[in-house]
């Protein structure tokens, strides 16, 4: 599916989404106050009744666009590569693992200080997170390319925080070419090829893997703290919970 497609779609599956939903709610408040309502209600409950089948409807035509989108997509993965794509794939998963050591190199820069404040009682921040969001973008010569979309061909998200997976190589998978095998993949190759995470974020196939141009990454620092509502210092918090649960038993 080309991306300004699957952004029309995934603007249209949130919205009949939220549609139906908040339609749902009210039907059953209106079910609900029954004999309670004014009369004047009863066309409004109706009228809301008739609005919840054709939004079904929409939902299940969202639904057979991804699927007819997933069969296409295997259908893609079945077409042979050739010798010069096989080239331009292990290219990109040597950039891969650039992006991926360069990932590690961010969370080795700010674990140190993370950690420190975690284990001082004195600090209120009990906890952290370490979020990277990965985009692959079309490139600007692929036909299909649209300057007034984001032009994403698929999403991920890496959790930083005491992950190993980003160090580890060697993930090719068993019945791939041999010539694509000459050199370990990188997790983030193969995630992107063999893994999907539903319709925004879908495992490419090698063929639209060819079509990346740019890769876009954000790393977010989550930085977590609890205030309790009564009053109690959280500090306070923090040393009970540390006690409980100690970094170094």
């Amino acid at each position: 599916m080309k991306p300004r497609n699957r952004t029309v779609l995934l603007n249209l599956e949130t919205w009949s989404l939220g549609s139906l939903i908040d339609l749902q709610r009210m039907a059953h408040r209106l079910k609900r106050g029954g004999d309670e309502l004014p009369g004047e209600f009863d066309k409004a409950q109706a009228a809301v009744a008739a609005c919840l089948k054709p939004i079904e409807g929409l939902q299940n035509e969202v639904n057979a666009l991804y699927e007819s989108d997933a069969l296409a997509s295997l259908h893609t993965r079945a077409i042979p590569l050739s010798e010069g794509e096989i080239g331009q794939l292990l290219t990109l998963n040597r950039r891969l693992k650039d992006v991926a050591s360069h990932l590690l190199s961010v969370a080795g820069d700010v674990t140190p200080r993370l950690e420190a404040k975690v284990a001082d009682p004195d600090d209120p921040m009990y906890d952290y997170e370490i979020e990277a969001r990965i985009a692959y973008q079309l490139r600007e010569d692929d036909p299909d390319y649209d300057e007034e979309d984001d032009n994403y061909l698929s999403t991920r998200t890496e959790y930083l925080k005491h992950s190993s997976r980003l160090e580890e190589e060697d993930f090719g998978e068993p019945g791939l070419p041999a010539a694509l095998l000459a050199e370990p993949h990188c997790w983030l190759f193969h995630d992107l090829y063999d893994h999907s995470y539903g319709p925004e974020l879908p495992q490419l196939s090698f063929q639209d893997c060819l079509r990346v141009g740019r890769i876009f990454v954000d790393v977010q620092v989550w930085q977590q703290y609890v205030f309790d509502a009564q009053g109690e210092p959280p500090c306070d918090i923090k040393r009970r919970w540390l006690n409980r649960f100690p970094l170094n038993p």
